[in-house]
């Protein structure tokens, strides 16, 4: 989460590639990068890196990089209100990554789909797309992605008005939430606990060397 040290890392990254003309490493760290300056905001170096990264999947013929490089993109203009670019390019990756078996990109832009819709009051296709990702989401085990799908049909219908279904919605958004908070406390707990045995290990070394 340390946006500025990764940042000055993909960037030199970046350049080295781009010096000895490593295109498949280029690319997809212009990817990388375009979606980490994505997530703070800084949406024209996000479209710059992306429209940098396009045309080398096409010439390394590398589809599933384009798709992303495309799904992504179409985030950054949700983010400048171009809803209809939006929405084409993100149907667009869909149907780049169903021939390829990603159903991870898929369920993800199934959701952005319908946060897209959403914004727009199409409830019908919120519901349609939001229920997609679920189906891809539950079928491989993604919590994150149906915890989210969930949020998002919580909030669709207590816009609507239709409390039941809200609660409905969000009583299972919570479930997920706790479950996936419940995993990295788990895992939080067994790092302190690793690092705790290895310096008690060190320590026990370190005594037996004196010895």
């Amino acid at each position: 989460e340390d946006f500025n040290n990764s940042l000055i890392y993909q960037t030199k990254a970046i350049d080295i590639f781009r010096e000895h003309k490593i295109n498949k490493r280029l690319c997809i760290a212009l990817l990388n990068t375009g979606f980490n300056y994505y997530s703070h905001g800084r949406l024209d170096t996000a479209l710059k890196l992306y429209n940098e990264a396009e045309p080398i999947f096409d010439e390394i013929n590398m589809a599933i990089g384009k798709a992303y490089t495309i799904g992504n993109r179409a985030l950054v203009y949700w983010k400048k209100g171009a809803y209809v670019k939006a929405e084409q390019d993100l149907l667009k990756a869909i149907n780049m990554l169903k021939p390829l078996g990603d159903q991870f990109g898929m369920a993800d832009y199934h959701n952005q789909l319908g946060s897209i819709y959403l914004e727009q009051n199409k409830i019908e296709e919120t519901i349609s797309h939001t229920q997609r990702s679920i189906e891809m989401s539950k079928s491989l085990g993604l919590k994150e992605q149906i915890r989210d799908a969930y949020l998002l049909l919580s909030k669709l219908y207590a816009k609507d008005e239709n409390y039941e279904e809200a609660l409905k919605y969000q009583t299972q958004y919570i479930v997920y939430k706790d479950s996936i908070q419940n995993k990295e406390q788990t895992k939080k707990i067994a790092d302190v606990r690793t690092n705790f045995e290895v310096n008690l290990r060190e320590k026990e070394i370190d005594l037996l060397e004196k010895r």
